[in-house]
C-alpha cells in the first residue's frame, strides 16, 4: 500500500520534484514532513541558473542548485542576474 501511495503522490507532483521527494524519504535520518505547499513555489533565488529541489527531510526546505552544486543563502539572495 506504501507504494502505491507514493506512486499515486508522484503522479500529482512533477517529475523532478517526484524524484526529489522519493530520494529524500530513502535518505532522511529525521521526520519526513508533508508539506501544505512545495517549498520551492514559495522560495526564490537571484543567482543566474538556479533551480530549486523540495527537501522535505527535517521540515519544508527549498534547496537551491547551480548545476550540481548546493547554493548558500548568501549566493542566492547576493547575486546579480
Amino acid at each position: 500500500m506504501k507504494g502505491l501511495c507514493l506512486f499515486a503522490a508522484c503522479l500529482l507532483l512533477s517529475a523532478s520534484n517526484c524524484f526529489a521527494a522519493s530520494l529524500t524519504r530513502s535518505g532522511c535520518a529525521g521526520q519526513v514532513f508533508s508539506c501544505f505547499v512545495n517549498p520551492c513555489s514559495v522560495s526564490q533565488c537571484s543567482y543566474p541558473g538556479s533551480h530549486c529541489i523540495a527537501d522535505y527531510c527535517g521540515g519544508c526546505n527549498a534547496v537551491w542548485y547551480d548545476g550540481h552544486t548546493k547554493l548558500t543563502a548568501q549566493q542566492c539572495s547576493t547575486a546579480t542576474t
